[in-house]
């Protein structure tokens, strides 16, 4: 079996693992780091349109001059979903949530 010294003698050198290998240039760190608050930005962007649309009145959300948050929450709008008989929500919300952890428990 050879030993490290004798593929290094023989001319040959192992290659480095994945994690061992050099650092990007500056450019493609940079590159890289854009690329990925790009994809922060896009994956959490409908999470906050979420929040903020739930905490906004209807007249804010249909204006004309749109506000990066409201000035004035309506926690009443996220009280309602839950009170609201026509829309059963909390049991939707429970049956996902069986669902969920029956098919994770379950596997």
């Amino acid at each position: 079996m050879a030993t490290v010294e004798d593929t290094r003698a023989a001319g040959r050198t192992r290659p480095r693992p994945v994690w061992r290998r050099g650092r990007a240039s500056g450019t493609a760190a940079v590159a890289r780091w854009i690329a990925v608050a790009a994809a922060v930005v896009l994956f959490l962007l409908p999470f906050y349109l979420l929040l903020r649309n739930a905490l906004s009145s209807e007249t804010d959300i249909t204006s004309s001059s749109w506000t990066f948050f409201p000035k004035v929450l309506h926690w009443s709008n996220i009280s309602g979903l839950f009170n609201d008989g026509t829309v059963p929500f909390a049991r939707s919300l429970a049956n996902s949530a069986v669902i969920a952890v029956l098919q994770t428990g379950g596997r």
